[in-house]
């Protein structure tokens, strides 16, 4: 029983130490594009963060690994996702896509179906989609 509670210490422990890295490489990541201009208008939460920048007509995705930025021009569609499982859809996400991204797409996750519909409803508008 307590080489059990050792193991399940010692695993929460670098869980935490984990966050607090990933949190603070994003937050470096955030800094460094306010650093270069971007104001943030907007911020529409999700992982990884999704910014807007109005008076720029730009949005931005930070995440622990940097951020890359589009303009609003270069959206070329936008949908709601999920995946599917037997007892409940989950995983709601709104997906990005542009060719000015790495894979085409990128996706900004939601806690659950009403904030990723809410905060597409909310970026739909805003870039005029």
């Amino acid at each position: 029983m307590k080489r059990t509670r050792i193991l399940f210490l010692v695993f929460l422990t670098v869980m935490i130490a984990v966050a607090f890295v990933v949190g603070r490489k994003t937050a470096d990541n955030l800094e460094l594009l306010q650093a270069e201009g971007f104001t943030i208008s907007r911020d529409m939460n999700g992982v990884p963060r999704l910014l807007v920048d109005e008076p720029r007509q730009q949005i931005a995705i930070v995440d622990n690994k940097g951020y890359r930025k589009l303009n609003y021009s270069q959206i070329e569609r936008l949908e709601i996702a999920f995946d599917g499982q037997k007892e409940a859809p989950v995983n709601y996400r709104i997906e990005i896509f542009s060719s000015a991204l790495d894979d085409d797409r990128v996706s900004i996750v939601y806690e659950n179906e009403w904030r990723a519909r809410q905060e597409y409803a909310r970026f739909r508008k805003i870039i005029g989609h």
